[in-house]
């Protein structure tokens, strides 16, 4: 990934940010401020999609594979949906939706119900074989 996040807390101190900058900046990333508020910028858009994805699957009205290259295709993502929840490393990660971070009164948040089922079954992706399709191990792992 090219982005990098940069939170600002109210006791970071400037040296400290140049250096955080500079280092994105020399490894070839793109550093981007955001404010600090649960998953930053980016999970809360994947934590809908991922949402809306498996609802569209546990609904039969489309399968993994063809949500990802409809995606891919469509968007001009390197990577679908499901490869990118595949690459999940934990329970909370891969089950976003349910993470303590989310208000859980806000309905778009609700976890879809595959997901207690495929926590339920150890499906995490590639942390442990299986997950919405048939993940490869991680080779660092």
């Amino acid at each position: 990934m090219r982005l990098v996040e940069v939170i600002v807390g109210r006791e970071t101190s400037d040296e400290t940010v140049k250096k955080t900058v500079d280092l994105c900046r020399d490894s070839g990333r793109h550093p981007l401020w955001s404010k600090d508020i649960p998953g930053f910028i980016v999970k809360p858009f994947l934590c809908l999609l991922y949402n809306e994805a498996a609802n569209m699957v546990e609904n039969g009205l489309a399968s993994p594979e063809d949500i990802d290259t409809a995606l891919k295709l469509g968007c001009n993502w390197p990577m679908g949906v499901f490869e990118i929840m595949g690459h999940g490393r934990s329970r909370r990660g891969f089950f976003c939706p349910r993470s303590d971070v989310w208000d859980d009164h806000e309905e778009r948040y609700k976890p879809s119900p595959i997901f207690r089922t495929m926590v339920k079954e150890n499906r995490l992706g590639r942390k442990t074989g299986r997950g919405f399709t048939k993940e490869t191990k991680n080779e660092r792992e």
